[in-house]
């Protein structure tokens, strides 16, 4: 006989006079005859026995199954099974005894989860586990260690998910409880309700997700969503009471703990809320607190399991299993027991587990008893093992579990008596799938006996908030858009006209055009606010705004690396190096980080819309992304570290503002998104209902970056252009004494005027030597072509001025930036004329046949007339000057 060992995991804190091992979770000293069958009896049909009674009567329960399985000759052959016990909140407590015990989540992680991991290693497997909130770390490690575990009373939704839980299943549905209320609210003809929920509570929660979804998919809208926390002051409940009351919304659905709601829903009763015209509807039931109160309760409406095939039909289930009609535990026939505690889940949880390892060895001949005793088969006992076992149990006829690894069970709908054992009468029962509502013969009975069904009133009577250009929302909107397009405009016009400039080139025209971009994609996302919102638009302005931010902060701290590599490096920057691609080889690996994290994030998230009510009269539908989602959290910690490290890189380069004056607009930008980071996004979290403020501080969020990002990058050089062209207008301007007309003055006007040049005016060798000489010779206009292939349009008007210098005649080709080069025309050199970034088809020599040492300038014009000027001022140059 090979020996097997499972473990029960329950309430034992409630027993006095138990032991644990090494202080641990693990119990000693158990004692099955601690109540006598007589004392057992006495309880039986109590719906609300004792603590340590129904603790008692959960363990036993589960035993019987165990016994059941080791009677069975067909099951489980050359088998026995061993129990070992385990507490869920530790050593005896009489405090517990008065209230239940605090769901405790650590002792369950750090203490019972380790003791039947690490020191108990037999264990193959867990049933117990009172509470989701207990449950959601120990069942996470289990699951990691491959141990199958059921439960019974672990309803919250999240358990569903197997692939964190995929070696939990249990013996009550939970997700898609949604579709059941639905079918309900459906068939009264009710759309609109108000869903209460306990804060901080791990089930609550899970359901309300739940419903929240459901109910979207079928349009009925919940009106208010109002939170909860245990402790509460009465202040906060007629806070909630008065909400609800303004709402004129009159079917209430309560998620919360069991325990909670019994004492939250006898203190409605004080503000109004527990009447005829109202309709409680939960998935809890209502135990009355006192008897003089027992009447709140009258028409309470309860979601409960149907009755069971113990409860029906027993000779199903003894007919399957003979041999359960010859056990006994602790005086009592086995038989007796189950059908007086009522404990039908617990025993199918311990039985499906038993039938599971027992279909396991079955299903190969390879397989033996100490291959499964000493863990060598747990990896093949995930939940879909025991998805199709088919067997008779006494909850259900079939008990098949669905896709979700939960028992496919349908939902009977009762309502409360007013009597002190809080009875229930079912009037419908729903499918499995809840897709469908079957009324029974019996009605409902509502608070103060009305057998009428409360009509809803606001019913097709609360319009959806929709931004449209002409609304007031929507005109704000429309405003920072085209705010935000004419300065995306402005900058591109500003770049592609004035992009040879130093000051353009100074900052990097690679950098600019990125954060223009990244402005861009900001503006284009306030398009999504207009019209109805839908979860594609959700997702595309989420896009579009992560992805617009991420443009600007990257191209920032590329380009203040780069700042940093060439002038604090103190390393020579390599042959051929481009910033061009240095700015985009960073800005295009941030990006592409961003955009995989936003690819997971949307694969990960459950996107549904929620419309919560807005100023009482309208609701606004606002996207939910689902809760517990690690991609979110790593979509945020990606970013507040690029913003981070950008703050710390703009600290670090504000020394070399003297060199360069780009500091400024930097620092601009990041403390934008700085206050944007710690004040804004922190009222969008905590804003518990959403409303056009909402959608206002978003909006004005996005064009206030706009704004601080172009305003401090590009007035600055706007305002340096504006001054580089009354320059050179000045220069350009006629001398005094010269006629004003359409006609061109002639060289020999141009000669005849010796105009002195400025002094700020940047000449080779001449700059702050004031015992330099110079005198303006000649000036004439032209178009030269630019040596580049990344512009439609190669030529560029520029002016050549001839200039003696000391008595030395030199020319000079400006463009109108403060870069220039001049030459002696007498210099027999090869050279080309260039500025920062273009390179003019220009070039001075000596000429052939040269027999005056004359040298030659070649250059291509885009207009002859340009070509015939200059022609006929260097020939009179040349012969007025003897040159």
């Amino acid at each position: 006989m090979i020996n097997i060992t499972i473990a029960f995991i329950g309430e034992y804190c409630y027993m006095k006079d138990l032991v644990y091992t090494n202080q641990g979770s693990l119990v000693g000293g158990y004692n099955l005859h601690r109540f006598s069958p007589a004392e057992i009896r006495k309880n039986f049909g109590n719906p609300w026995p004792p603590w340590e009674v129904g603790t008692y009567w959960t363990d036993i329960t589960k035993l019987a199954a165990v016994e059941l399985v080791n009677s069975s000759p067909n099951i489980l052959p050359g088998v026995h099974v061993n129990v070992k016990r385990f507490s869920e909140c530790g050593g005896y407590n009489p405090q517990f005894l008065e209230a239940g015990y605090p769901k405790m989540t650590g002792y369950a992680s750090a203490v019972l989860g380790p003791d039947i991991i690490d020191n108990n290693p037999d264990v193959i497997g867990v049933s117990g586990l009172s509470y989701s909130s207990t449950g959601k770390g120990i069942l996470e490690e289990l699951s990691l260690h491959k141990i199958p575990s059921c439960g019974v009373t672990i309803t919250s939704p999240r358990f569903s998910n197997k692939n964190k839980y995929p070696y939990f299943i249990r013996m009550s549905p939970t997700l898609g409880f949604g579709e059941h209320l639905h079918q309900l609210l459906n068939h009264w003809n009710v759309k609109n309700v108000a869903l209460i929920y306990q804060r901080g509570d791990e089930m609550s929660l899970s359901y309300t997700e739940d419903i929240q979804k459901s109910f979207l998919n079928h349009d009925i809208s919940i009106v208010q969503t109002l939170g909860v926390t245990p402790g509460y002051a009465m202040s906060t409940l007629l806070s909630i009471c008065n909400t609800i009351l303004r709402s004129n919304v009159r079917y209430i659905v309560v998620s919360t703990q069991w325990l909670f709601l019994q004492t939250l829903y006898p203190d409605f009763a004080s503000c109004g809320l527990i009447s005829s015209q109202y309709v409680w509807i939960s998935y809890n039931v209502l135990k009355p607190k006192n008897v003089t109160r027992a009447y709140l309760n009258q028409g309470f409406i309860a979601f409960l399991n149907p009755p069971p095939v113990a409860a029906k039909n027993f000779s199903i289930f003894q007919n399957e299993y003979p041999q359960i009609q010859n056990l006994s535990l602790n005086g009592v026939r086995v038989i007796e027991i189950i059908r007086g505690i009522n404990y039908f889940q617990v025993f199918d949880c311990v039985l499906t587990l038993l039938l599971g390892f027992d279909k396991l060895l079955k299903s190969n001949p390879e397989f033996t008893p100490e291959m499964l005793a000493s863990k060598k088969l747990q990896h093949l006992l995930n939940w879909s093992h025991f998805q199709d076992i088919d067997h008779i149990g006494l909850t259900m006829e079939q008990m098949r579990l669905n896709q979700y690894g939960d028992l496919a069970l349908p939902y009977t709908t009762a309502y409360t008596l007013a009597d002190s054992h809080g009875s229930l009468v079912g009037f419908g029962e729903t499918n499995n799938a809840g897709t469908a509502f079957m009324p029974l013969s019996q009605q409902p009975v509502f608070f103060g006996n009305n057998t009428s069904v409360p009509v809803d009133p606001l019913m097709d009577k609360i319009p959806e908030f929709i931004v449209t250009p002409a609304s007031v929302v929507g005109k704000s909107i429309f405003t920072i858009l085209a705010v935000g397009a004419s300065l995306c405009s402005m900058s591109m016009s500003l770049v592609t006209i004035y992009g040879r400039r130093k000051v353009m080139v100074r900052t990097s025209i690679t950098y600019i055009w990125c954060t223009i971009a990244g402005c861009w994609l900001l503006n284009l996302s306030l398009m999504l606010y207009f019209g109805q919102t839908t979860l594609l638009k959700c997702k595309i302005k989420v896009w579009l705004q992560l992805l617009g931010y991420c443009t600007i902060i990257s191209a920032l701290a590329s380009k203040l690396l780069l700042m940093r590599k060439l002038l604090l490096s103190g390393r020579r920057v390599p042959r051929g190096f481009s910033s061009s691609r240095f700015i985009l080889a960073r800005v295009g690996i941030l990006v592409g980080m961003e955009i995989i994290f936003l690819v997971l994030w949307t694969l990960a998230s459950h996107f549904t819309l929620v419309k919560p009510l807005m100023l009482y009269n309208g609701y606004i539908t606002v996207c939910y992304t689902g809760a517990n989602n690690p991609f979110e959290i790593l979509v945020w910690i990606y970013n507040i570290a690029l913003l981070l490290a950008t703050t710390a890189l703009v600290l670090a380069m504000s020394g070399i503002e003297s060199y360069t004056g780009e500091s400024a607009f930097a620092a601009a930008i990041i403390s934008t998104l700085c206050v944007i980071g710690i004040v804004v996004v922190p009222v969008l979290i905590s804003t518990t209902e959403p409303s056009s403020a909402t959608i206002m501080i978003q909006a004005d969020s996005v064009g206030i970056i706009n704004c601080v990002v172009l305003c401090s990058m590009m007035i600055p050089k706007a305002i340096s252009i504006f001054r580089e062209e009354r320059k050179f207008k000045s220069l350009l301007r006629l001398p005094s004494g010269l006629s004003s007309g359409k006609e061109r003055p002639s060289i020999q006007q141009l000669f005849s005027n010796q105009l002195p040049l400025k002094r700020n005016h940047t000449i080779c060798g001449a700059v702050g030597r004031p015992e330099v000489v110079i005198q303006n010779l000649g000036l004439a206009c032209c178009s030269i072509q630019r040596d580049t292939r990344l512009i439609q349009d190669p030529w560029i008007n520029v002016y050549v001025i001839l200039m003696k210098i000391n008595g030395k005649a030199w020319i000079q080709v400006h463009d109108g930036c403060e870069v220039s080069v001049a030459h002696t025309i007498d210099k027999e050199t090869a050279c080309e004329i260039s500025s920062t970034l273009d390179r003019y088809l220009a070039c001075i020599s000596p000429c052939e046949n040269n027999t005056r040492g004359i040298t030659c300038i070649s250059l291509e014009f885009g207009r002859s007339e340009d070509a015939q000027r200059l022609s006929s001022l260097f020939s009179d140059f040349l012969q007025n000057h003897n040159k």
